[in-house]
């Protein structure tokens, strides 16, 4: 558990506080990256492709662009709108990737470091140097044989890498950079801090509110579903006895996409410690028909902290919009039908 202290200088919270005291901005600089960012965030909203925004956020790996996504970590706690957070980071990765295209060496080695990955260059051999455990910790996203552990070089506990590999390494962390935040920052004290800008938050999250997870799911295609619920379907139906958030996130799931609660109730029937009565109340439980509240799925970062997900190499587990097992059904739907 870390303390306040440290969470404050993750956050940027004291520096922030400093900022937006009466007399902390003199001259209008952070009151104007608040308008920026909410411009970004406005434009993520509404579907405007970040490239076409010529504002000075989320253009490179420096100092103030470190303050910058400490920031926009403040924005998406207020907010607290999954899909925007998802789509938001996505559109800065893809953003701060143009600039990461000229750099290379030491200089790619030192971006690096600003993210708090630590990496090295090596200048003999022209390689770069990992820490083990950061490079699988963010690579469990990428897909592909050349980002598992099994196929890399190590040196003293240390990763040897290419440049195209450590430049997809960066972009997962700047995804990681700004979750971890998110997640530690508490919302009350978010609206506390930010209470000057109640208006701009609450403008933002009515605009959060028109990007849907579920849309239109129309008929049931079991082809487009994600590889962890089709994992939790297989081992039930084989006499796996699915732990309690597998069955969660495979209830809420087949709920949403439109599945009968009979034919939800019907999968159960393998199960070793199958309980006709007590399955059907958990089960009417999750799809609102006792608590009034419709769950949604887990979110896949959830799945994969509790050891849930199977993504393997599928290609569309690890698109970066993609960070919720709906929007991959919508994924794989919207491909099929182009098809």
């Amino acid at each position: 558990m870390m303390n306040s202290e440290r969470i404050s200088i993750l956050t940027g919270e004291e520096e922030f506080r400093k900022y937006l005291k009466e007399d902390g901005d003199p001259f209008g600089i952070f009151a104007e990256k608040m308008e920026h960012m909410s411009e970004f965030i406005s434009a993520v909203c509404e579907g405007i492709h970040s490239k076409e925004l010529e504002i000075p956020i989320f253009k490179d790996i420096t100092s103030s662009g470190i303050m910058d996504l400490k920031l926009v970590a403040w924005f998406l706690r207020i907010i607290d709108h999954e899909p925007l957070t998802g789509r938001v980071i996505f559109r800065i990765k893809e953003r701060i990737d143009s600039a990461m295209e000229k750099y290379s060496g030491e200089l790619l080695s030192s971006k690096a470091n600003i993210l708090e990955l630590t990496t090295e260059y090596d200048v003999t051999d022209k390689i770069y140097l990992i820490p083990v455990e950061e490079f699988t910790r963010l690579c469990t996203r990428i897909t592909g044989s050349r980002y598992r552990l099994t196929f890399q070089t190590l040196r003293d506990s240390m990763v040897l890498t290419e440049e195209e590999i450590l430049k997809r390494v960066i972009k997962e962390a700047i995804g990681a950079f700004i979750r971890d935040r998110v997640d530690i920052i508490e919302k009350e004290k978010a609206l506390e801090l930010f209470s000057g800008y109640e208006s701009m938050m609450e403008t933002l999250s009515k605009k959060a509110l028109n990007i849907k997870i579920e849309a239109e799911m129309g008929p049931i295609d079991t082809e487009a579903f994600p590889p962890c619920i089709r994992h939790y379907i297989s081992d039930i139906q084989n006499g796996i006895n699915l732990p309690h958030m597998g069955r969660f996130a495979m209830v809420s799931f087949l709920n949403k996409v439109g599945m009968k609660q009979e034919d939800i109730m019907a999968i159960f029937g393998t199960v070793p410690d199958f309980n006709a009565r007590i399955t059907e109340y958990q089960v009417r439980h999750i799809m609102g028909s006792i608590s009034g509240i419709k769950y949604s799925p887990p979110k896949c970062e959830t799945l994969r902290s509790n050891h849930l997900c199977y993504m393997g190499d599928d290609p569309v587990c690890a698109m970066e919009k993609v960070n919720h097992p709906l929007q991959y059904y919508l994924e794989k739907k919207k491909r099929a039908r182009k098809a």
